[in-house]
């Protein structure tokens, strides 16, 4: 059932307002409402969708918000155009209508809700909506439940339902961090920067290890506030899944709409990271506030870069302050590692307790499918139709592969609003006349430009400008956004990723990688199950060279992220051969052991990405073994004697080097056919008797015993156990 709501709550008596809305469980929506007061309905209206609805809105309450951004002639253009009668009293509540950002609306109170109640029982008649508004009784039965559950909840605000619950039961890797790191960090160094993938659970780790900090009653309170690169980040991050973790009751502040501030209580307020200044000055200094904790989330998009900011107060001031801030907590998937490690005084200890190839291993997320493709350099200069036109074989690429994957929500990604917008109307040209199903959006932050996109659209798809429309959308939609607007798309239905701007840099595409990777959660626990993460990789031509190996050498840092840190074979990767002749077509090789191209990436990553022993690491040892299916000790200094892998420089002495080295790592997906070390050592023990019983046998000879053990059981490796698993002999009892 769908109900619009108005809703009163003491902290907006000051403001004179009144809070109404659309929802489908009156229950549930004000019981998670975040206020130090609690929410209750003062009227609430039952929705029935007729045959006659005219308009596209799936949640009601956008009738009225839109009406802020029209102007009276639109309004009118509505009457003429629908036949509606009473669309005088559109424009009449235009003035009662108050826009407190964040999704959320408000209208003044006393002659705005009379109005409004008018609206929603005569208005919405004449738009195909059917109402009934609520008893007084129904109405009193639902905010006396809420009043109920709060007293349940020994004092917390933050009430538990077993979807959050759900959602919030933490995983074995988030145990290990919170237990053996994060509060001890804190705890002992009062900061910490924590490396973690998109779609590992990076707030529910910072909430937990919080909550337990708070409980520890080291301070009588605190005032959390969290930093964060964008807007709707910033909503995200204290959302009512998060916020029950929290044993206290908190105030929760949003976007700086700070009007009244009690220091003596626990309080969080989440903002974007460009809000520092004015959250130093009209909230810090002004309450004179102390006991800060401050978690910057997405830190590598600007925290980072502050360090060498001498000159700035107050960026000093949010980095080295040690008086009024108790507590730093950085969070990002992709830190700038040598700025982290180089300012630990002011990060603390970077730590990444978890990579992207074993959370994937492990299902916690979905797994990547790369495609290179390439295109022909699309310039962003021009008229808006040149420019349109230079993305139509691009768009018809894009949208071909997205129906042929079978896809559900993709992402297009841009370094340019200008070039977002051509790549966009290429799109909607398709849409609109019906060549393609797949829904086009364009998401971005130049307002003048999305203006004049508004402008164009056809009336019934102003939505396509709409962020919340597009994450409601069940299927077929892909969203055209800029490269700064990638963040905090927490939407596990993404799963196809296309890069459509030759301006974007390599990391530019590897930070956007894990947009897409959140689990499908249709496995136990919350795993992974179906969902695999479509990636398009471009190569653009340009008129100044069409070499191959330069084409590919510009995607190398791209190539050694999957390979390296992902954990792809080179033969995962899928090239495709454009054909001209058949520019809205992709065609992949049937066999791509065939493709030139694949010895090409071979040769990239072997001698560009891997050219000397300053750039080895045991995760890079390990997947350029994988990559040369290279399984044991004397395969591996024979590979090195050959005169043509000098120059890679790999070490001689793999287990001095490594101590942790173990060549069962070099079987792709844990498909070793050995035991692993700890394994082989029970293995072994379960022979002893028979060992010592052999007369055959040369006690002194490893070779023999070896063999002997190997006989016994094929899991045992048939190579000296110390040149596979690494230690030494006396690790292994049935050796003198």
């Amino acid at each position: 059932m769908k109900y619009l709501y108005i809703q009163e709550n003491k902290d907006w008596n000051s403001e004179n307002k009144f809070k109404y809305g659309y929802t489908e469980n009156p229950k549930n929506r004000i019981i998670s409402e975040q206020h130090s007061h609690k929410s209750v309905y003062i009227a609430l209206y039952e929705c029935f969708e007729t045959d006659n609805y005219i308009y596209s809105f799936k949640e009601y309450d956008k009738i009225i918000s839109r009406l802020r951004n029209l102007d009276n002639y639109q309004i009118i253009q509505e009457k003429i155009e629908f036949n509606i009668n009473d669309i005088s009293k559109f424009i009449e509540i235009k003035q009662f209508l108050i826009n407190d950002g964040g999704g959320t609306e408000f209208i003044k109170s006393n002659q705005g809700i009379e109005l409004l109640d008018f609206i929603f029982i005569h208005v919405f008649k004449e738009i195909g909506i059917n109402t009934r508004k609520l008893s007084k009784d129904e109405i009193d039965t639902i905010n006396n439940e809420n009043n109920s559950n709060d007293d349940k909840n020994d004092g917390n605000d933050n009430d538990n339902d077993n979807e959050n619950d759900k959602e919030n039961k933490l995983r074995d890797y988030q145990i290990n961090i919170i237990d053996k790191y994060s509060i001890d960090a804190l705890i002992k160094t009062h900061k910490f920067y924590l490396e973690l993938a998109t779609g590992a659970g990076k707030s529910t780790i910072i909430y937990y290890t919080l909550n337990n900090i708070i409980l520890k009653n080291i301070h009588p309170y605190y005032t959390i506030i969290i930093f964060t690169p964008r807007i709707n980040i910033s909503s995200q991050n204290i959302e009512y899944k998060y916020l029950k973790i929290f044993k206290r009751k908190f105030n929760v502040y949003y976007n700086k709409k700070i009007k009244s501030f009690n220091k003596s209580s626990y309080n969080i307020i989440s903002c974007c990271i460009q809000s520092y200044q004015s959250i130093y000055d009209d909230f810090i200094i002004k309450y004179d506030i102390d006991n800060i904790i401050i978690w910057f989330d997405e830190a590598h998009y600007t925290i980072e870069n502050w360090v060498s900011n001498y000159n700035c107060h107050y960026k000093q001031f949010y980095l080295n302050d040690n008086k009024r801030i108790v507590y730093r907590l950085f969070t990002s998937a992709s830190p700038n590692k040598n700025i982290v490690k180089s300012n630990i005084n002011i990060f603390g200890e970077l730590y990444s307790p978890i990579s992207v190839r074993n959370l994937i291993k492990d299902k916690w997320l979905a797994p990547i499918q790369p495609h290179i493709m390439e295109f022909d350099e699309v310039e962003n200069e021009g008229e808006d139709d040149d420019g349109k036109k230079k993305y139509y074989y691009y768009i018809n690429t894009i949208l071909n592969t997205f129906q042929i994957l079978n896809k559900t929500i993709g992402l297009n990604f841009h370094n340019s609003c200008k070039n977002a917008e051509f790549a966009f109307h290429a799109h909607y040209d398709k849409f609109i006349n019906s060549q393609t199903n797949i829904k086009p959006y364009i998401l971005i932050s130049d307002e003048k430009i999305n203006k004049k996109v508004s402008e164009k659209l056809n009336d019934n798809y102003k939505y396509l400008l709409n962020f919340q429309d597009f994450h409601k959308e069940p299927n077929n939609a892909i969203a055209y956004i800029v490269n700064m607007y990638n963040m905090g798309y927490d939407n596990y239905k993404i799963d196809f990723l296309s890069f459509g701007d030759p301006k974007l840099s390599n990391k530019d595409i590897i930070q956007s990688i894990g947009r897409g990777i959140r689990p499908d959660k249709l496995d136990d626990n919350g795993k992974n199950k179906l969902k695999i993460n479509d990636i398009i990789i471009p190569i653009y031509n340009t008129s100044d060279n069409d070499d191959i190996y330069i084409k590919f050498s510009k995607i190398k840092e791209i190539l050694q992220y999957l390979i390296y840190d992902i954990g792809l074979d080179i033969k995962d990767i899928k090239i495709y051969n454009r054909k001209l002749e058949q520019k809205n077509k992709i065609i992949a090789s049937s066999n791509p052991e065939e493709l030139a191209e694949y010895k090409i990436i071979s040769n990239i990553i072997k001698w560009d990405i891997e050219p000397s022993s300053e750039k080895w690491n045991l995760t890079k040892i390990i997947n350029h073994l994988i990559n040369n299916n290279i399984h044991d000790y004397n395969s591996y200094l024979e590979y090195i004697s050959l005169k043509e892998n000098e120059a890679l420089n790999l070490p001689l002495e793999l287990f001095k080097s490594y101590s942790n080295f173990d060549f069962n790592y070099t079987y792709k997906n844990n498909s070793s056919p050995y035991y692993s070390r700890d394994e082989c050592i029970e293995a072994i023990k379960r022979y002893k008797i028979d060992f010592i019983e052999d007369d055959d046998i040369d006690k002194e000879d490893n070779n023999q015993i070896i063999e002997f053990l190997h006989n016994k059981d094929p899991k045992i490796p048939n190579h000296i156990f110390w040149n596979y698993y690494g230690g030494s002999i006396k690790d292994y009892i049935l050796f003198p």
